[in-house]
Formats: structure tokens, sequence, C-alpha cells
């Protein structure tokens, strides 16, 4: 029963985080664009030994493409690491 309780408890403080965080989005896209940077090598796609070895996966491709056809919405990708490395 005690199981039970909490679960419910931790499941209704989960809810209203979603909740809050929704809020904030909707907040936050009435404020004018939101701009999202991704990561492309070792976080998009895996870490190759070349900068020019790294591939984007399909799916993560098809992801980042609807993201940035989102209403207020301005992605970018971008990298740390050279050209030579």
């Amino acid at each position: 029963m005690d199981r039970v309780r909490a679960q419910l408890i931790e499941e209704a403080g989960a809810s209203q985080q979603r909740q809050g965080l929704l809020a904030a989005l909707r907040r936050r896209r009435r404020a004018g664009p939101l701009g999202l940077l991704l990561d492309y090598d070792g976080t998009l796609c895996a870490l190759a030994d070349r900068p020019e070895n790294a591939r984007l996966p399909a799916t993560t491709r098809r992801l980042v493409s609807a993201l940035a056809r989102t209403d207020g919405l301005k992605v970018a990708i971008l990298t740390g690491r050279d050209r030579t490395s």
C-alpha cells in the first residue's frame, strides 16, 4: 500500500512538473522565436574519428528537420571540433 501511495505521489509530482514546463514553453513562445542549438558530432550522431566521417542517422535527420519547420523555433547545428581533429 505504501508503495502504491508513493507511486501516486510521484506521478502527481511529475504531472505538475510537465504542466509547469508546458506553461513555461507557452509563455516563452509568446515572447518571440526560440533558438535551439544542437551539437553534431558526438551528440546528434556518434562521435567519429574525423569530423568528415560523422554521419547523421536518418531518424535524427527527420526529427531535426521537423523541429526546423516548427513555427517560432530557430534550429542551429554546431560542433566544438575543429576541421583538423
